[in-house]
């Protein structure tokens, strides 16, 4: 749903998103449920749901401007168009409107954010019902 409110059409609109000051504050660490705040590290993990029905999981580099996905059922890879491809336009810009490259300006980069499915990832077999 994250993504689907963030995402139209190729157009991303970070800062129209209504949740945005929870989201936000929780991702940056601003809330007593992280230990660090993302100002602090240089990787993140982020476990994903793709359709409310299948769980990925997402490792966020900020120094090499890629998000690693790790899919046990390959269906990161079964839809050509990447169902999580909006991430190398919205993350980006989601940091820009947090406030992120100001207080990590090292960071900053003109390269573009890619969006990679890890072929090593161990799987499962389909109909196992279990991630």
């Amino acid at each position: 749903v994250f993504l689907n409110q963030l995402w139209n059409n190729g157009d991303c609109a970070v800062d129209s998103l209504v949740l945005d000051d929870r989201l936000n504050s929780y991702l940056c660490g601003r809330q007593h449920t992280m230990s660090k705040s993302m100002t602090d590290v240089d990787m993140l993990l982020i476990p994903v749901n793709l359709n409310g029905a299948h769980w990925v999981l997402a490792q966020v580099g900020f120094r090499k401007n890629k998000v690693w996905i790790y899919d046990s059922l390959l269906t990161f890879r079964d839809d050509k168009r990447y169902k999580l491809k909006p991430l190398e336009v919205i993350f980006p810009r989601w940091l820009e409107y947090v406030g992120f490259y100001n207080i990590r300006p090292e960071l900053r980069s003109k390269d573009s954010w890619k969006v990679i499915a890890v072929k090593s990832a161990p799987q499962q077999e389909r109909g196992t019902g279990d991630c």
